[in-house]
């Protein structure tokens, strides 16, 4: 079972696994070891709709 508490299919894994990846190009989770995601030390960027 993940870790992440979801059922261990393939296509809940990889739909997962994608919108964390997502997050990481966006710059809220950085990716240190391929499948280890954590918060991101910094914000790359500031997004336009953060006010």
């Amino acid at each position: 079972m993940p870790r992440i508490g979801l059922p261990a299919e393939t296509g809940k894994i990889e739909g997962t696994r994608s919108k964390l990846k997502r997050l990481v190009e966006r710059g809220w989770l950085d990716e240190d070891v391929p499948g280890l995601f954590t918060l991101a030390r910094r914000r790359a960027a500031v997004s336009p709709n953060s006010r």
